[in-house]
């Protein structure tokens, strides 16, 4: 899972399945924000990530770990270009 996909579920374990709004609020960010993280639209800084700590509990460099893990990931495959299969028969 995506880190927007982990802070999904966490909001969700926390505040109810409609529970952006309160935890936007506990957060100090508006629910658009928070909406564009969980969907991964925008990057978790080292403050948020601390902010999270302490209203999640989860620790803030598992969350920036597993952010640049992803982003990792995302970079290496866009530098990957595997062409189709050709024909070599002809």
């Amino acid at each position: 899972s995506t880190t927007g996909q982990d802070l999904e579920a966490m909001i969700e374990k926390k505040f109810g399945k409609s529970g952006k709004k309160a935890a936007a609020a506990k957060l100090g960010i508006s629910p658009a924000y928070l909406s564009d993280m969980c969907g991964d639209r925008r990057g978790i800084s080292a403050e948020f990530a601390v902010k999270l700590s302490k209203v999640f509990g989860q620790q803030a460099a598992d969350t920036l770990y597993q952010q640049s893990c992803w982003q990792d990931l995302a970079d290496a495959l866009s530098l990957i270009h595997i062409s189709e299969p050709t024909d070599r028969t002809r």
